[in-house]
């Protein structure tokens, strides 16, 4: 099958999307990816084709603040989310993308949840579209919101189809722990292991051994909230109590722009993968990601959110009781504490399993001919 990945074109959103597209390239189909052609560094070595259309999210953003006067990302509302994703997006995006997926020509398509452009596409050339989660599910206040938004820039390019913000079946890679409460999956749901971003071939753990004291802390914040203003002070919130404190350095960011102790490690950007053997705690920004990624390693978690979905995965990180949600201006020492308690480390170790449990993306793309066959 020729088989298109649709994604926001942002590395947190793409990441989760390889495993299943190697697994299916692995297995013979032809696998592209509909976003921006500025994210191809992160294909080079992908057995996937870049199938590029549409602005960079920094257009994107712009385009939103004009708009609304706020891009809607520090404190999202629905409406906000839905304007940006759904609204601004497709509008940018849309007519590029159409002509450059019916150029290539896809059987089915596969759009991550924060991705109106996919369904568009799915929707236009009448073929099966499935939905790639990227953490907790979405509530059905932000499926309208996405679709009522998204429904105005779909008929201006000609497609009088209904919006299907979730495709006729969801992968669903987030542990039930994690979701929300009262969250009901939906019926087509297909359950599908995270795996923390690896590249091949692959490479050694950065850490080879356990770290001295009370252990090691890693603070990572993704590939977009990486800068030293947002990273230093937490670092430094975080030193003298004990434990190794190592960080990873953001895309395009040396370590010496971080003016941090000589004592602390710092790691240039490197696939989360490498980075979680022999870490004890993890602190993020709360990325689905890297909440998963840390959780998949039973690493108890402290997120310190700075924006967007952040904020949602801090709330549920603490309510199960698999880390500490920081606020601005809480002692980060305190947190680190809590984080280091052996209960929080337990419950996080309890997910893990339930990670460990969910069918990966080689079974995914195993049984994928006879979910498509079914939507059909």
């Amino acid at each position: 099958m020729r088989i298109l990945l649709s994604t926001v074109p942002a590395h947190g959103h793409l990441i989760p999307l390889l495993p299943v597209g190697r697994a299916l390239a692995a297995r013979g189909h032809q696998v592209g990816v509909l976003t921006a052609g500025a994210l191809a560094p992160a294909l080079e070595n992908e057995p996937l084709e870049l199938v590029a259309s549409g602005p960079t999210m920094d257009v994107v953003f712009a385009e939103s603040a004009r708009r609304n006067g706020d891009d809607g990302s520090t404190v999202p509302t629905f409406a906000m989310v839905a304007t940006l994703f759904a609204d601004v997006r497709v509008g940018l995006a849309g007519a590029e993308s159409l002509h450059a997926a019916r150029e290539w020509r896809p059987d089915v398509v596969v759009h991550e949840a924060t991705d109106l452009v996919g369904p568009l596409v799915a929707a236009a050339l009448d073929v099966p579209l499935l939905t790639h989660a990227l953490g907790p599910g979405h509530p059905p206040e932000l499926l309208k919101a996405f679709a009522e938004a998204a429904a105005p820039r779909y008929a201006e390019l000609g497609v009088d189809a209904p919006v299907e913000a979730v495709g006729g079946k969801y992968l669903d890679i987030c542990p039930p722990t994690l979701q929300f409460p009262g969250w009901q999956p939906p019926a087509d749901r297909v359950p599908l292991r995270p795996e923390p971003h690896t590249v091949s071939p692959a490479a050694p753990p950065v850490f080879d051994a356990p770290a001295e004291g009370r252990g090691r802390v890693l603070v990572t914040f993704g590939t977009h909230f990486t800068a030293p203003e947002i990273v230093s002070p937490v670092v430094r919130g975080l030193t003298g109590q004990g434990f190794e404190i190592a960080v990873t350095v953001g895309l395009g960011r040396s370590a010496a722009d971080y003016g941090l102790a000589d004592d602390v490690r710092l790691v240039p950007f490197t696939p989360m993968a490498r980075l979680l053997s022999h870490v004890d705690i993890m602190v993020t920004h709360g990325g689905a990601g890297s909440v998963l990624s840390g959780l998949a390693h039973g690493l108890p978690l402290i997120v310190v959110p700075q924006a967007a979905d952040q904020f949602i995965q801090a709330e549920l990180v603490a309510a199960c009781g698999v880390g500490v949600a920081v606020r601005p201006g809480e002692d980060l020492a305190r947190a680190l504490d809590r984080a280091a308690d052996p209960v929080v480390g337990e419950r996080a170790r309890a997910v893990a399993a339930e990670i460990a449990a969910l069918p990966d993306a080689a079974a995914l793309a195993e049984s994928f001919p006879a979910l498509v066959e079914a939507l059909r």
